[in-house]
C-alpha cells in the first residue's frame, strides 16, 4: 500500500470515524430521549370541565420530574378525570395503582407528589419519575390550541404562523371566549429570543375579553426579562389612571399551549389604529398650513413608532428622517410609494422646525399635551427604551392635509424601574443618549420652555391624580393578585426563585419612591438643580447630563465604565487638573470629563477569548480541517515528486 493511502486510511481511523460515530449516536440518543419526553408528556392529561366546555391539562418534563398545574377554577370545579392515551403502547401507574382512561379524582385528593411509572404491555418499566400535580389561584385563564398540536412551527421562526383554537376563562370558571384563531405568532425582538416566549393572537373578529375594549389583535406579553412581573401592567394602569388616550387594556392570565402550563402571561390589546374620536381629535383643530381638518369621515390613519436604525430594514413600511430617525408605518396591509413619499416630507418637515428651534411651528404641527404627557410616563417610570423603539404617534390626514401629531400610546415599559446604563433615580434621563441609539427630538424638545413649564403643570396633576395614593395602591394589588402564579412560573421556567421575585417587588418600590421624591422637587420649583454635563467617550456613552441639587453631591456616576483599549483614570472639571468625586458639592452647572490612559495590550489570544466569536469546538474543528488539508497538499506534492 502506497504511503499516501496508508496515511489517508490512519487519518480516517483515527479522526473521521470517531466523529462520525459520536455524531451518529449521541445525535440519535438525543433525539430519542426528546421522543420519548414527548410521548409520555402527550400520553396521559387530566380533563377539567367547566361552564359546559372541556379542557385539557398536560404535563411538562423538568430535571427533577414531570408536573401538572391546573388552572385558577380547578378550585371550584372539583371533579377531574385523569386520562391515559394508549396509542404509545404502555400503561400509566401512579404510586403503584394502574390508570385508567376513565380515572375521576377530586382536586383535593389530585394535587400533590405522586411516584409515576410506564410500563409496556409485558409489564416491563420503561421509566420511573415524580409527578407533582399543582393548582393556581386568582387568575383567569387562556388555552391555545395549535392546528399541529405544538408549538414547533411557531418556534421555529417569529414569522410562522398557524391556526388554531383559543378558550379564556375567568378565575371562577365562567368561559369568557372560545372561537377560533386567525392565526397565533412570535412577537417582540430581544424577548423574543427568551426561553419563554410573547405571542400575538389574532381572532377572526373584535372581541371584548376579560371585560377589556374589543378588538381583534391581541398580545400575551411574557415578561421574561421583568423579575418583578408588574412593570408592564403598572404602566398601563397609570397611563389609564392619569388619562392617556388609547391605553391598552392588560389582564393577568394562566396561559396554556397545547394543554401544556405556559406560565403568567399578560393579555393586552395589541397596539394599532383605533379612530380619531379615541384621542380627542376634531374638525376643529388647526392643521399645520392653516387649514382646518373636518367634513369627511374616510381620511387616512397612521400609527408611527419611533424605531431603532438596525431594524429598519425588517420592517414592511417606513422611512428613515436626514437627522437618522427610523419611522416605521405600522397598522396598514398596504401602502403606497406615493403615502410613503408623503408621510417622509410631513416628518421632515417637523424634523426641520425641531432643529431649528422653531417651537411656533413645531407646536403647530405636533400635539403638545401628548408629548408632554408621554414624556412624563416615560420620565416617571424611567423607560430605558424610551424615545429608541416602541415609542408610537398617532396622525391623520384628510383631503391631503396633515393634522398635529399625537404622541402615544404607551408601550412596552418591561425595562422600566431599574438603574441601568448610566439611567438612575435622582436624574432625568428620558432625553439622554446612549452610543447608537440617539434620541432625537425629545433632546431638542426637552430645551424648550414652553414643554418644560407645561411638563412641571402636568406632573403636578398626576401626582395628585394618581401619583401620591393609587399607583402604591395598584403595586400593591398587583403583587397580591399574582403571587401563587409568580410561584408557578418561576417552578415553569426556573430563571428565579419566589424569594428573588419578593426581592424584586421591594427593590422596584424603593426605586419607584426615591423617583418619585426626585421628581417632586425638581418639578416644585422649591428647590434649585445644576446640570453636572459628563463628557466620558466611553464604548455606552459619549455624554450624560445628571440633575444635582444645589449643595449636594454626584453619586451616581456610570457604572463599569469602559473604554477599548484604555483604562478609566478618573473625573476632572474640564479643562483643570480637579478631580470630581462623590464628595465634591455642586454649587453651578459643571463641565465634567472623563480620563483615560492607554491599556496594555491584550494580544491575540486574550482578544479571541474576551470577544466570544470563537469557542473551543470551533476551534478544535478548524484546526483539525487545517491539519487535513495540510497532510492532503504534502501527498499531492510528493505524488507529483
Amino acid at each position: 500500500m502506497k504511503k499516501t493511502n496508508r496515511r489517508a486510511v490512519i487519518f480516517l481511523i483515527l479522526v473521521i470515524l470517531p466523529l462520525a460515530v459520536s455524531v451518529i449516536v449521541f445525535g440519535n440518543t438525543d433525539r430519542e430521549h426528546r421522543l420519548q419526553t414527548r410521548q409520555i408528556t402527550e400520553s396521559f392529561y387530566i380533563e377539567i370541565e367547566s361552564d359546559g366546555f372541556t379542557e385539557q391539562i398536560r404535563p411538562w418534563k423538568a430535571e427533577d420530574g414531570y408536573y401538572m398545574i391546573l388552572p385558577s377554577y380547578a378550585e371550584k370545579s372539583g371533579r377531574l378525570t385523569f386520562r391515559a392515551d394508549s396509542r404509545f403502547g404502555f400503561d400509566l401507574w401512579l404510586d403503584g395503582k394502574k390508570i385508567d382512561h376513565d380515572t375521576v379524582r377530586n382536586l383535593n385528593d389530585m394535587t400533590g407528589s405522586y411516584t409515576m411509572e410506564w410500563k409496556d404491555d409485558t409489564g416491563k418499566l420503561k421509566e420511573k419519575a415524580k409527578l407533582e400535580v399543582l393548582c393556581s389561584s386568582r387568575l383567569p385563564s387562556v388555552f391555545i390550541t395549535t392546528s399541529s398540536g405544538s408549538m414547533d412551527i411557531i418556534h421555529a421562526s417569529k414569522k410562522n404562523k398557524e391556526k388554531g383554537l383559543v378558550s379564556v376563562y375567568t378565575q371562577e370558571g365562567n368561559c369568557d371566549y372560545a372561537g377560533q384563531l386567525n392565526h397565533i405568532k412570535g412577537r417582540g425582538n430581544v424577548t423574543w429570543e427568551q426561553e419563554k416566549k410573547p405571542y400575538s393572537l389574532s381572532l377572526q373578529q373584535q372581541e371584548s375579553l376579560l371585560g377589556m375594549k374589543s378588538t381583534s389583535e391581541w398580545a400575551l406579553l411574557a415578561g421574561a426579562m421583568d423579575g418583578s412581573y408588574i412593570r408592564n401592567k403598572l404602566a398601563f394602569d397609570m397611563a389609564q389612571g392619569i388619562g392617556l388616550a388609547d391605553t391598552p387594556d392588560a389582564a393577568f392570565v394562566d396561559l396554556y399551549l397545547n394543554g401544556e402550563y405556559a406560565g403568567l402571561y399578560l393579555l393586552t390589546e395589541k397596539v394599532g389604529l383605533t379612530g380619531r374620536e379615541s384621542i380627542g381629535y376634531s374638525a376643529d383643530d388647526t392643521i399645520a398650513d392653516g387649514k382646518v381638518a373636518g367634513g369627511n369621515k374616510a381620511g387616512e390613519e397612521y400609527l408611527l413608532e419611533i424605531e431603532m436604525q438596525e431594524r429598519l430594514a425588517g420592517e414592511e413600511y417606513g422611512f428613515q428622517t436626514e437627522q437618522g430617525q427610523a419611522i416605521v408605518i405600522k397598522g396598514k396591509k398596504r401602502i403606497s410609494e406615493e403615502e410613503i413619499s408623503r408621510l417622509k416630507t410631513h416628518l421632515q418637515s417637523v424634523e426641520d422646525a425641531v432643529y431649528r428651534e422653531d417651537w411656533e411651528t413645531v407646536w403647530e404641527r405636533m400635539d403638545l399635551d401628548s408629548c408632554v404627557d408621554i414624556y412624563l410616563m416615560e420620565e416617571i417610570l424611567q423607560n430605558h427604551d424610551a424615545y429608541i423603539s416602541s415609542q408610537y404617534m398617532r396622525l391623520y390626514e384628510e383631503n391631503g392635509v396633515y393634522g398635529r401629531i399625537y404622541s402615544g400610546p404607551v408601550w412596552d415599559f418591561d425595562s422600566c424601574l431599574m438603574p441601568k446604563d448610566g439611567m438612575y433615580a435622582t436624574t432625568l434621563t428620558a432625553g439622554q443618549s446612549r452610543k447608537g441609539y440617539p434620541k432625537f427630538w425629545i433632546t431638542k424638545m426637552v430645551q424648550n420652555e414652553a414643554f418644560q413649564a407645561r411638563a412641571a403643570e402636568r406632573y403636578r396633576d398626576m401626582t395628585a391624580q394618581y401619583l401620591d395614593r393609587k399607583i402604591w395602591e395598584n403595586v400593591d394589588a398587583c403583587q397580591k393578585r399574582i403571587g401563587r402564579a409568580v410561584e408557578l412560573d418561576c417552578l415553569r421556567w426556573r430563571k428565579q426563585s419566589y424569594e428573588d421575585w419578593q426581592e424584586e417587588i421591594l427593590e422596584l418600590k424603593s426605586y419607584l419612591s426615591e423617583r418619585l421624591q426626585f421628581l417632586e422637587e425638581f418639578w416644585s420649583g422649591r428647590e434649585v438643580f445644576h446640570v453636572v454635563h459628563l463628557t466620558m467617550e466611553s464604548d455606552i456613552f459619549s455624554d450624560l447630563d445628571y440633575d444635582i441639587k444645589d449643595g449636594e453631591t454626584c453619586q451616581d456616576f456610570p457604572r463599569e465604565l469602559k473604554k477599548s483599549g484604555y483604562v478609566f483614570a478618573g473625573w476632572y472639571l474640564s479643562g483643570t487638573d480637579t478631580a470630581f468625586t462623590t464628595d465634591t458639592p455642586v454649587y453651578e452647572d459643571l463641565e465634567v470629563e472623563a480620563r483615560w490612559e492607554r491599556g496594555p495590550s491584550a494580544g491575540l489570544i486574550s482578544a479571541v477569548r474576551s470577544s466570544g466569536l470563537l469557542q473551543m469546538r470551533y476551534l478544535l474543528f478548524f484546526c483539525m480541517a487545517a491539519g487535513t488539508a495540510v497532510l492532503w497538499l504534502c501527498d499531492r506534492r510528493r505524488h507529483r515528486k
